[in-house]
């Protein structure tokens, strides 16, 4: 990294390769030429932002009554009543979302102080720009941009070692893409996909639930109701494909219980895609050469299966090299069918994998990212090995099920499992020399916002909650806490992870950033709120959600 400094304009330096690193560095800084990979798109598509804002909203306003749901668009005060929406037609098999009930009597107080901060004229609103100040912003920029983040990212072992590369480079990925509320581009999206690419990252994690025809989609919640309003908060697994297709997505401010509109990549009401529709987009992206790579995150049993078979499809054959897969070991906790029928442990994705492994040619195979969560996982009873080479052994099976381009092993400083997980990984690249050469990976799931220092973290039902004495969480929430720990960091905030990986904040580099040097500061998260606000607005105590 190039230390920071102003750099005099003269013909030895401007000429020099040194010289024009630091101009661009200091230019960066100053706004002149931010993201280079981004000056297009800003200045055309960023400026009428509020236009296609309020363009969306009427969209939205004009087919609620024909939309199997809409998302709920416009301010409900706290304690107010929400607008009615069609509902899906599922059972009420999970917590109610949104509910700002003001008779509560714990809640209710709070909701008149959030009313009577609103009425003195405050707003709560997400911080622009990932919350990093223009100083901060440019020294990330230019990193990102030099640093080809995401590019070649699927590789084997041998195939780095051919091609020169360091496969255990340092590299920065958006988690969920790079979603920027303000701007109305929602997390699991190809507009947050688009947007990550824009801004010089190659390559995002996208999330994957299957709904209840087993159609995948890229949604992280296996609830509906935070991005889309639904009031009954039903299962994506009780919810049709046809149900889903017509829904608008939205984002929601938990202060003010407002929703505005999520909008696409053309600026038009952003409807939830499938797993087909980013394999489309990296297959535009590519042929038009510009590189761009998805990690694929299915989060229950029937997406992986959907991944694999649409992945291993021949008509994804020429896109295949792109994507890739994470496998949990809770899905698959062996990978020796005869040991897994003896166990009655689950094979269902196993036999996915085997079968598409088999119908793929053998020079492209599935990019497989087998995440172990728990050495316990994979343990068997018929296997004579202790635990950790067992966990070992899981990782490197999976050589003969696909491409084995990355591992996922959860290390968390604080828990009591750190020292048995060091030792799996250390044994994993000590098996051969093509798993020593296997990136590792990990990601940081930030806080999903701040409120007066408390974090708050989406659930799986899409609430709100706070994670009390998890020093598993804790550690995934402080910006830097992962680097020792991989090569291939998948961030909320890669922006802030970028500055820390690079040295600017942990080299003192940053005299003049102006937001907290706290590790576990997440300032894109940050929203404003009343000061009096102690964590227990309405969504953190919804008896519904007990």
């Amino acid at each position: 990294m190039v230390a920071r400094r102003t750099v005099p304009l003269n013909s030895r330096n401007v000429l020099s390769l040194t010289g024009c690193r630091r101009w661009c560095k200091q230019l960066a800084r100053l706004g002149f030429i931010g993201t280079m990979v981004v000056a297009s798109t800003v200045a055309g598509g960023l400026t009428d932002r509020s236009m296609l804002v309020d363009r969306a909203a009427n969209a939205i306003a004009g087919d609620r009554a024909s939309a199997g749901m809409q998302a709920q668009i416009g301010q409900v005060q706290p304690g107010g009543k929400p607008v009615a929406l069609p509902v899906p037609a599922c059972g009420e098999t999970t917590p109610k979302f949104g509910s700002n009930d003001p008779d509560d009597p714990v809640d209710g107080t709070v909701n008149e102080t959030i009313t009577e901060w609103l009425a003195a004229g405050n707003k709560a609103e997400w911080k622009s720009d990932f919350g990093l100040d223009r100083p901060a912003l440019g020294d990330a920029e230019y990193e990102i941009g030099t640093s080809s983040y995401g590019k070649d990212l699927f590789l084997t072992g041998a195939e780095s070692k051919a091609r020169g590369i360091d496969p255990h480079r340092k590299q920065i990925l958006p988690h969920r893409g790079l979603f920027d509320n303000p701007k109305g581009i929602l997390e699991n999206t190809i507009s947050g996909a688009d947007n990550a690419l824009k801004h010089g990252f190659h390559a995002v994690e996208l999330d994957l639930r299957a709904d209840k025809n087993g159609h995948a989609w890229m949604m992280h919640d296996k609830t509906l109701g935070r991005v889309t309003g639904d009031p009954r908060n039903c299962l994506n697994s009780d919810v049709s494909t046809e149900e889903i297709r017509q829904m608008n997505l939205s984002i929601w401010n938990p202060i003010t219980n407002e929703r505005t509109p999520a909008l696409d990549r053309n600026g038009i009401p952003q409807k939830m895609e499938d797993l087909q529709s980013v394999i489309d987009y990296v297959r535009e992206k590519n042929r038009n050469d510009e590189e761009f790579n998805v990690i694929i995150d299915p989060k229950d049993e029937v997406s992986t299966i959907a991944a694999i078979k649409l992945l291993s499809a021949p008509e994804n054959a020429d896109v295949r090299n792109h994507l890739g897969i994470k496998i949990y070991s809770t899905q698959v906790p062996i990978t020796d069918r005869v040991i897994a029928r003896w166990e009655k442990k689950t094979t269902k994705v196993l036999d996915a994998l085997v079968q598409a492994n088999a119908t793929v040619q053998p020079n492209n195979r599935l990019n497989l990212i087998p995440v172990l969560i728990k050495v316990e996982d994979v343990q068997s009873s018929y296997i004579d090995d202790d635990q950790v080479t067992q966990a070992s052994d899981w990782l490197t099976s999976f050589d003969r099920l696909g491409d084995l381009t990355m591992v996922e092993i959860c290390r968390y400083k604080g828990t009591n499992t750190l020292d048995e997980m060091n030792q799996v990984a250390a044994a994993f690249q000590a098996a051969g020399e093509k798993f020593a050469s296997t990136p590792l990976t990990m990601s940081y799931i930030s806080e999903a916002f701040s409120v007066n220092s408390h974090k708050y973290y989406y659930g799986a039902e899409g609430v709100p909650i706070t994670l009390p004495g998890r020093p598993d969480m804790d550690f995934r929430a402080t910006f830097g806490a992962l680097l020792p720990y991989a090569d291939v960091l998948v961030s909320d905030n890669p922006y802030l992870e970028t500055l820390y990986a690079t040295g600017w904040i942990t080299d003192g580099n940053h005299a003049d950033y102006t937001f907290p040097m706290d590790s576990g500061y997440n300032p894109a998260s940050i929203i404003d709120a009343p000061k009096d606000i102690t964590g227990k607005p309405s969504w953190t105590n919804d008896p519904h959600r007990r």
